[in-house]
């Protein structure tokens, strides 16, 4: 069954199948979509989709992933006040 094709009268014979299979993930699977058969059922029939919204966040996660990573550890990040003046990037300091 493919999921483009939507062909949603095909899904409850498919479940019945994947309930009958040697795997045990399968199965699982199966019964998690019996659960919210409806939301399954609208989402293989209705034309409305968030795969454009899901790029977008996925796109802002990596960016922010990347400028987490390039940014430089400094003692004021881990919980500590630095005094006026003082250096952040010293190890200790006295205070």
């Amino acid at each position: 069954m493919s999921v483009t094709a939507r062909r949603d009268h095909l899904l409850g014979e498919w479940i019945r199948q994947a309930e009958g299979c040697d795997l045990r993930s399968i199965r699982s699977f199966a019964d998690f979509l019996r659960q919210d058969i409806d939301a399954v059922t609208a989402g293989l029939t209705l034309s409305y989709s968030s795969g454009v919204v899901e790029g977008h966040l996925c796109r802002i996660k990596l960016l922010k992933r990347a400028c987490t990573a390039a940014r430089p550890s400094h003692s004021f990040e881990r919980g500590f006040s630095p005094r006026r003046g003082a250096d952040p990037r010293a190890e200790t300091q006295l205070g």
